[in-house]
């Protein structure tokens, strides 16, 4: 087009075809990245045209946690004959993607650019957590600083009310699913480093109940044959709690003791934090395990024995009746045989 008159300028004749590629026909096709801290990551086509805030407008913008001062571009150098070189750029944006940076030559997009959005150190939203039952203002929470405790948000709750009953008090963790965790909330509001102060995490839910004056039997014990079932609630008797008395001392004196069936040195509590207590079995003599208000005593049942010979079948159970019968029969047997004998030899 320069120089009509060059010998490049063929002259065309019929059923001649002139085609005229674009100067993309003789490049691969390439893609950008866009990762981090963006609505919408992932990749898109390239093109010579493309700029940062196109890119950054494509995977929809910067989400609320993204750092719009730590925006890296990673940049692979292409060279002939020599090996990849990665070079990372930082560049900064204000939200309306705007650059802010002076560095015109890192803004302008290449082939296979990565661009990394950074989150904000320790961005987070609100995390709560629950507090019911005898507590002034029970509900629920959210954590204001770093490692707050259970007394921290009580102390912000109001404190306990005059009917809580703090060695009942559970504490529940959703947290990866742990679960429960055993809490003496009393250790804990005297001694605000004891480790029963847990540090709350999202989810938590601490539970105060109100105070329990009582004590409950289970198991067995003798009162299942002396009272109606009305009174045994739920398989439970229902007592007063008195103050430095040991779980034998409940079983006698408001269970009538143990049961035949039962054993003494398998009684348990369960305290109201989760917490079991059992008995410290000496030989010569037993420790049963002191009460606390709200307790559970839990009497367990003899172990049943089955019986085997020698060759690890089951004996089967002796009928004395049977047995007395054949041992008369004998005797009988044996004392005819020594009449006879005496008889024949007078």
């Amino acid at each position: 087009m320069k120089n009509p008159s060059s010998k490049d300028n063929i002259v065309l004749k019929p059923i001649d075809e002139l085609r005229i590629l674009s100067k993309s026909s003789f490049a691969d096709k390439a893609n950008i990245s866009v990762i981090g801290a963006v609505r919408t990551p992932g990749q898109y086509e390239y093109d010579y045209t493309l700029s940062l805030k196109d890119a950054l407008t494509l995977a929809g913008g910067l989400k609320m946690e993204a750092s719009a001062s730590r925006i890296e571009i990673a940049r692979v150098i292409i060279k002939d004959d020599k090996p990849t070189q990665t070079v990372i750029s930082q560049v900064t944006v204000d939200r309306d993607l705007n650059s802010m940076t002076g560095n015109n030559d890192a803004l302008r997009l290449m082939p296979y650019d990565q661009i990394i959005v950074r989150t904000v150190p320790e961005f987070s939203f609100q995390k709560n957590v629950s507090f019911d039952g005898e507590i002034k203002y029970p509900g629920t929470y959210a954590i204001i600083q770093r490692n707050e405790t259970v007394v921290d948000v009580i102390n912000r709750a109001g404190g306990l009310t005059v009917e809580s009953f703090v060695e009942g008090a559970t504490l529940y963790r959703s947290e990866a699913n742990v679960g429960y965790l055993i809490i003496k909330l009393d250790e804990a509001l005297k001694d605000p480093k004891s480790p029963f102060n847990y540090i709350l995490k999202e989810g938590d839910l601490l539970t105060i109940p109100k105070i329990k004056d009582f004590v409950s039997l289970r198991g067995a014990i003798r009162s299942n044959e002396l009272y109606t079932a009305d009174v045994l609630a739920a398989g439970k008797l229902n007592v007063p709690f008195v103050p430095n008395k040991r779980a034998l001392y409940y079983v006698n004196k408001y269970a009538a003791g143990v049961s035949k069936d039962g054993s003494r040195s398998d009684i348990t509590l369960l305290h109201p934090n989760g917490e079991l207590g059992r008995t410290k079995d000496f030989f010569l003599f037993k420790i049963y395990p002191k009460v606390r208000k709200g307790d559970i005593v839990t009497v367990g049942y003899k172990p049943v024995k089955s019986e085997t010979d020698k060759d690890g079948k089951k004996k089967e159970d002796i009928d004395w009746a049977k047995t007395t019968e054949k041992a008369l029969a004998s005797v009988t047997t044996v004392l005819s045989l020594i009449l006879l004998i005496k008889a024949v030899n007078p």
